[in-house]
């Protein structure tokens, strides 16, 4: 068993799941940024759990909300961001890190990289399987 419970196939809904938990906060993260804490906290819905866990990473410096980008300058950034860390993921998929690739895509889908049903086919190509039925 996982920190996080059982062991979950690559790809299988058990691990995408747990791994829309791990997009969501780094939505959350890039959410802070952009917006601040009180978007985040207020209107992104975040439980006491999120707030904490953004709380500590605000005070510890690893996060911070950063103005001074337009709506359509932070469209443009996370797009551009996006699409990289796509390509990133294939590059490693390559070379041979399917569990780094993997959580590349992770990023991209939090970026706005990928949409969601894109990001799971992605995942069950990269894990091994075959592509979901449509």
């Amino acid at each position: 068993m996982g920190d996080d419970g059982p062991i979950a196939e690559p790809g299988s809904r058990v691990d995408l799941g747990r791994r829309r938990v791990t997009v969501r906060r780094l939505r959350l993260v890039l959410e802070y940024e952009q917006w601040g804490p009180e978007f985040v906290h207020t209107i992104a819905g975040t439980d006491e759990q999120e707030r904490d866990w953004l709380d500590a990473l605000a005070d510890s410096g690893q996060i911070r909300y950063t103005p001074g980008r337009t709506v359509e300058q932070w469209r443009e950034l996370r797009e551009q961001q996006g699409r990289y860390t796509v390509e990133q993921a294939m590059k490693v998929f390559h070379e041979g890190d399917p569990s780094r690739a993997r959580d590349l895509m992770d990023e991209a889908l939090a970026l706005g990289g990928l949409l969601e049903r894109e990001w799971e086919r992605t995942h069950t190509y990269l894990a091994g399987g075959p592509a979901p039925a449509d």
